[in-house]
């Protein structure tokens, strides 16, 4: 995770350093076999997840995209006021 970390301190969250840092963190992901979900999948969706999060701390609206794959409204706004 520290190549993340190094790609990621001091630059602009571009959508190319974000989709870099998510391949980097699938390749470091080692999630545990203990669902009935594929394994392979659950390391390939880090990536999805990954590039959320750093969108998000970008200041791009993720609302929707957040309902989206919660599959539910949320009750409370993430958003701060």
């Amino acid at each position: 995770m520290t190549k993340v970390g190094n790609l990621l301190v001091g630059g602009k969250l571009t959508d190319d350093v974000i989709a870099e840092a998510g391949d980097k963190c699938t390749s470091a992901a080692k999630p545990m076999d203990n669902t009935d979900l594929d394994l392979y999948w659950r390391r390939d969706v880090v990536a999805a997840f990954v590039g959320y999060a750093l969108r998000e701390i970008r200041g791009d609206d993720m609302r929707a995209t957040r309902e989206r794959i919660s599959r539910q409204t949320f009750a409370i706004p993430l958003q701060p006021a």
